[in-house]
């Protein structure tokens, strides 16, 4: 009888490490998220923004984004209350009428936290920059892999 508890206890660990394990399957959405923005602070031509997203992953979002002649390329943290999602864009610039510039290219999710934790993905990125206060107004659409 001895024998056998070390035996049922280590094919209990064994079957309770694989469902754990199993349950972590990758789990993949698709997003279509939009972002309003305000300028907290500029260096150069970088413009750090903050603002509020809202749809299929709503909260809180952080850009950097560097502007050259005809491009733009940024950095972005978006919380939300399952955990965080950080990543980089790369795109075009486009000098538009009455102070709005629009842009558009890709980004790519490089990392998460919380529940979002391993997270990757691809999505398109579009939007506009008001020139006059440098506001922004972004939207993101594609699939994240957590």
């Amino acid at each position: 009888m001895r024998g056998i508890v070390p035996i049922v206890l280590a094919l209990t660990w064994v079957a309770s490490t694989g469902s754990a394990i199993a349950t972590h399957a990758a789990r993949v959405q698709s997003i279509t998220d939009t972002a309003s923005l305000h300028l907290t602070t500029a260096d150069g031509n970088t413009l750090f923004e903050q603002g509020r997203a809202s749809g299929n992953l709503p909260g809180t979002v952080e850009v950097a984004m560097t502007l050259g002649d005809r491009t733009a390329s940024s950095t972005f943290t978006i919380h939300t209350t399952g955990g965080t999602i950080a990543g980089r864009g790369n795109g075009k610039l486009t000098p538009g009428h009455a102070g709005y510039d629009s842009f558009g290219g890709t980004c790519a999710v490089t990392h998460g936290s919380g529940r979002f934790r391993g997270a990757s993905g691809a999505c398109g990125l579009y939007g506009s920059i008001y020139r006059v206060d440098d506001s922004m107004r972004i939207q993101v659409t594609g699939k994240l892999r957590y």
